[in-house]
């Protein structure tokens, strides 16, 4: 749910009211937004990038690397019947792109120290301009690559004055997103430590991602009954896929080793194709 179409945010520890419970720890519930007799509206823009974020921590310096962020949005109320039908809605798009890795190759006779590997470029590109040529496989770049985890939100709302005892309300929302990730480092398959930050340096393309899609739907009938009783109904249905996703085309994954550590790595994720996680 976009920041915009919350009105407020209620955190319930351990609650007595059964309709919260199922839960260890604390809940935190959202209220959104609803439509009033006069028509509202607001846009809204908003970024970040890394002149705005420190670079030293004590004496050491920090290499944020080059990111982006940006986040533009907007939403509309009012009556669809006054007094009686309101409606809200909301539209939120934002994407972050930060360094997939802020390591980089040896370009040869440098100290392997700060964000330089012993991993020499010359190695990476002969490798990359081989696998192309022999079998084209397009490996991606091994450095100076971004990590984008783009999204965007809806939510829509509907509240309906039945009468004075009764009110219904419904609400829309959905969630379409998908964040890259470095490859595993698991050695299951493989040697593992692919990400031993001065020792490996792996391409793109063997990265993956993980994917946010999420739709949900509630209905909701509150009513009063006689002096001293009151009866809620909610109905609700959320479908959510948070699955994996690759990112280049089928090939082998090789681990190339020296000194008997993984020096680099190319080819398909192994342990992600396949993987759905659905609820």
């Amino acid at each position: 749910i976009s920041m915009a179409a919350i009105e407020q945010i209620q955190v319930s520890v351990a609650p007595y009211d059964v309709r919260q419970g199922h839960f260890v720890g604390a809940s935190v519930n959202t209220v959104t937004r609803s439509g009033t007799n006069s028509f509202a509206g607001s846009l809204y823009y908003r970024f970040r990038d890394q002149s705005m974020v420190g670079t030293t921590a004590g004496a050491s310096t920090i290499n944020p690397g080059t990111f982006d962020f940006k986040k533009y949005g907007g939403w509309v109320s009012g009556p669809v019947f006054k007094n009686k039908l309101f409606f809200f809605v909301s539209a939120e798009d934002d994407a972050l792109e930060q360094p997939g890795t802020t390591w980089r190759a040896n370009r040869g006779g440098e100290t392997v120290a700060g964000n330089v590997t012993r991993v020499l470029a010359s190695d990476l590109d002969a490798l990359q301009s081989f696998l192309k040529s022999s079998f084209n496989y397009e490996t991606g770049p091994y450095q100076d690559y971004a990590h984008e985890t783009p999204s965007r939100r809806y939510l829509g709302k509907l509240d309906y004055n039945m009468n004075d005892r009764n009110k219904f309300s419904f609400r829309y929302s959905q969630l379409d997103s998908n964040t890259d990730v470095l490859l595993s480092d698991s050695s299951s398959l493989g040697f593992g430590n692919r990400r031993t930050r001065s020792t490996g340096l792996n391409f793109q393309n063997s990265n993956y991602m993980i994917l946010e899609n999420i739709r949900s739907g509630v209905a909701e009938w509150n009513s009063i009954i006689g002096a001293n009783k009151a009866n809620s109904l909610i109905v609700g249905y959320s479908k959510s896929d948070e699955s994996r996703d690759s990112r280049g085309t089928f090939f082998p994954m090789v681990d190339i080793l020296e000194a008997n550590t993984v020096y680099t790595t190319f080819g398909f994720e192994p342990f992600t194709p396949n993987i759905e996680l659905r609820y």
